[in-house]
């Protein structure tokens, strides 16, 4: 809004979505889903009438609205000739009630039942003549929408996060206290690889989003590299936080064992909730799509490949397994590079992309180690850079410290 609505909106509307007062607080929310095409935005059906000037009328109905009862959404709808494609698409700001006062012409058919963010209502909602204004150009707006949904997919990505950790010092802290087989639980070897597993997945995550982050402050700064990065560091953060967060939140759960499935404690909860996170804001396979996207069209990609093959050059320990792997994903690329098929080119990006991220992942883990007196990233790289053996080895697990270090870094 701030950088598209006219001035006399922004007066109006930005120190109420900005308000720190409850009563004073407007809400705000993004309409785009439409059931003719879920996460097919260019299937979407609704249709804006133009009035006056920038002034039009919505017809149509929204399936997914969450936050259905804020008080100013953004959303797409058809405007022009161009019947289907993301091409014909232009996006209006929405306000339940309008500036005179009048509440705007739309529905609430009924709120979805949901599996978990109850607190959060969401609805389908009907546009009868609803009153609109578009903002940007006709026909650009889901290229416009595609900037509020990558700043909600950091926003998701973080919420990953803050599920994982809770779920991890949850089991982690239970289990501290709880005597099994006439020892303390965390003793066990098993509960111990499976904290190694979690706590490594984690810190290799939350340096990821972070890394994302960094890339969003720097590119609303006029950083065009690090523009291109954030380009496609935000559907892998995205992706990967999210699958993480629902498998650590479900290995949690059992490690808890009885007292981790009922109401009594956070685990349930957690688990509800946690499960709409790789759905909301794309879901995976939507974000793979996005990640080919991000690769063809931006310089993200030779980014991320600089940055792997610079960290393997000044590591003397994690180097070669780096380069290695690097030339294998690089020659991948080529080959989807080559494919005329669009399945194959699909099914061949997908592990493409999950091993790219563990490698990234394990840069970022040694260039904070550099920095760091703590255990914590060696015990998170040894985690990671073994997911690349398919051998079976003699292992010992993590000691008691090394979890403790690895997982209580930051309580």
């Amino acid at each position: 809004m701030s950088k598209l609505a006219p001035a006399e909106v922004q007066e109006r509307l930005l120190p109420k979505l900005g308000a720190k007062q409850g009563e004073e607080l407007y809400s705000g929310a993004m309409f785009l889903t439409e059931k003719s095409g879920g996460s097919d935005v260019g299937a979407n059906l609704t249709r804006a009438e133009q009035v006056e000037g920038d002034k039009y009328v919505l017809n149509g109905e929204k399936w997914f609205c969450s936050n259905v009862n804020a008080d100013v959404i953004m959303a797409l709808a058809r405007t022009g000739p161009i019947k289907e494609g993301t091409r014909g698409l232009s996006l209006f700001l929405v306000e339940k009630t309008l500036p005179n006062g009048d509440r705007n012409s739309m529905d609430i058919v009924r709120l979805k039942d949901k599996l978990g963010v109850r607190s959060m209502a969401t609805g389908e909602v009907l546009f009868d003549d609803t009153v609109g204004q578009r903002l940007g150009e006709e026909g650009e707006g889901f290229k416009l929408m595609a900037r509020m949904i990558n700043i909600s997919r950091n926003y998701n990505s973080v919420a990953a996060l803050a599920a994982n950790r809770r779920a991890i010092i949850e089991a982690w802290q239970y289990l501290n206290h709880r005597r099994t087989f006439g020892k303390q639980a965390t003793k066990h070897a098993l509960i111990r690889e499976k904290f190694y597993e979690l706590g490594a997945q984690y810190l290799a995550n939350f340096l990821l989003v972070w890394r994302g982050l960094q890339a969003m402050d720097a590119s609303e700064n006029g950083d065009e590299s690090e523009r291109d990065l954030l380009r496609i560091i935000t559907p892998m953060a995205k992706w990967c936080s999210a699958e993480h967060a629902v498998y650590a939140v479900r290995e949690c759960m059992e490690l808890m064992g009885g007292n981790g499935y009922i109401e009594d404690f956070v685990m349930p909860k957690l688990l509800r909730d946690v499960n709409v996170l790789p759905i909301w804001e794309g879901s995976g396979n939507i974000i793979v799509l996005d990640m080919l996207r991000a690769a063809r069209k931006s310089d993200g990609l030779k980014l991320i490949f600089k940055h792997i093959a610079d960290t393997a050059a000044t590591s003397e320990e994690y180097g070669s397994l780096l380069n290695k792997q690097l030339s294998e994903v690089k020659s991948v690329w080529q080959l989807i590079g080559e494919m005329e098929d669009r399945d194959q080119v699909e099914a061949t990006a997908k592990p493409l992309f999950k091993k790219l991220i563990t490698l990234f992942q394990i840069t970022l883990l040694i260039r904070e180690k550099k920095d760091s007196s703590s255990d914590r990233f060696d015990t998170a790289l040894s985690y990671l850079t073994g997911t690349f053996s398919n051998s079976l080895r003699t292992r010992t697990p993590p000691s008691l410290d090394n979890i403790e270090e690895l997982i209580g870094w930051d309580y």
